[in-house]
């Protein structure tokens, strides 16, 4: 399932009718006081319940609120808070709320209100498409995409119309680049959130637009058993030197056949292994009660067995995707298990 999208509370559930957002105002007698500490706070609520413009610029200048969009506002407090991920589902919803009944959340945002895996989360653009422009246009704070869109290509999630699932992914993969597209699409494969055969259905309802080509090859390379972002890059690192396809989470057997561990990449014929290291991967399977330390020690145990067994272990991180020493380490692993050099 989708997450939920305004991860920051637009309004006072009971009072704000839909599309609106319950205005805030700081703790001292104001009228809106007891409203949500992290609503987004629209003028024209603002106004509505007796805060005037001067009182409104009076608490920007202080720095007690700061500013979403013009029109639309937020307590500092609960924007130092924000991760990237939920300022930018802020940022979609005070977009919105700015009006356009023909607009429709695409692209990166519309990957963003998804849940999907992204590489750089987008800042204060916002990308929508609208199907009645005559052309695209591009401002300080939104990204518009000029293009028609089937009723089931969109979706609502909250209050927004959202492009679906396969057509955000392949808007996406046509523009944005390769590596940014293959990590959003890997995750949504992983996690059952689209089909191959859906990716294949949209991207054939329009062969000839623009950035197609890109769009195919993504879907082509992508692959569901990829469990993260560093794992997506690092399939798409080791493809780009040509070195040997890996296995995917590929599984380690004893001499009797018992798997003991599974392991993010392999090569069986060389007898080597590859893993990828990010906090994640430790932090989201650790056990009730377990620690990241506790996590990484188990790791070296299993890593030790599988040397025991007789496989090369080579390991990286995140920092290592940019540098060329991680894929020196691998080449050199898959020699010692028989590579030939240059092949």
């Amino acid at each position: 399932m989708p997450p939920a999208i305004h991860t920051v509370p637009l309004r006072p559930p009971e009072a704000a009718a839909p599309g609106k957002s319950g205005p805030v105002i700081d703790n001292d007698g104001d009228p809106m006081a007891a409203a949500p500490a992290g609503a987004l706070i629209l003028r024209a609520d603002a106004l509505d319940m007796g805060v005037n413009a001067d009182d409104i610029k009076r608490r920007l200048e202080r720095g007690h609120w700061v500013s979403v969009r013009p029109g639309a506002y937020l307590r500092a407090a609960t924007d130092a808070a924000l991760t990237p991920r939920q300022r930018h589902l802020l940022q979609i919803n005070a977009t919105m709320a700015a009006g356009g009944e023909h607009l429709v959340v695409s692209h990166r945002s519309a990957a963003c209100l998804h849940g999907f895996d992204l590489l750089t989360i987008p800042g204060r653009i916002v990308d929508v498409t609208n199907g009645e422009a005559a052309a695209g246009r591009r401002t300080r704070l939104r990204h518009t995409y000029c293009a028609p869109l089937e009723p089931d290509e969109i979706v609502v999630l909250g209050s927004h119309r959202v492009t679906s699932p396969a057509r955000t992914l392949v808007d996406l993969a046509r523009s944005a680049s390769f590596e940014e597209a293959l990590v959003a699409t890997d995750h949504a494969l992983h996690h059952q959130r689209v089909s191959r055969d859906e990716l294949r259905a949209s991207m054939d309802r329009a062969p000839r637009r623009k950035g197609m080509r890109s769009a195919r090859q993504v879907v082509v390379f992508a692959d569901g058993r990829v469990e993260s972002a560093g794992e997506s890059r690092s399939r798409l690192l080791i493809a780009r030197q040509l070195l040997p396809v890996p296995d995917l989470q590929v599984a380690i057997r004893t001499r009797n056949g018992v798997v003991v561990a599974h392991s993010d990449f392999g090569w069986p014929q060389y007898r080597t292994v590859g893993e990828f290291d990010g906090f994640e991967k430790y932090s989201r399977s650790l056990r009730p009660g377990e620690s990241v330390g506790d996590r990484i020690h188990a790791e070296k145990i299993r890593e030790d067995l599988i040397r025991e067994l007789g496989w090369n272990v080579v390991r990286w991180t995140w920092s290592e995707l940019d540098e060329p020493e991680a894929l020196a380490r691998i080449r050199r692993a898959l020699v010692r298990g028989g590579l030939r050099v240059g092949a």
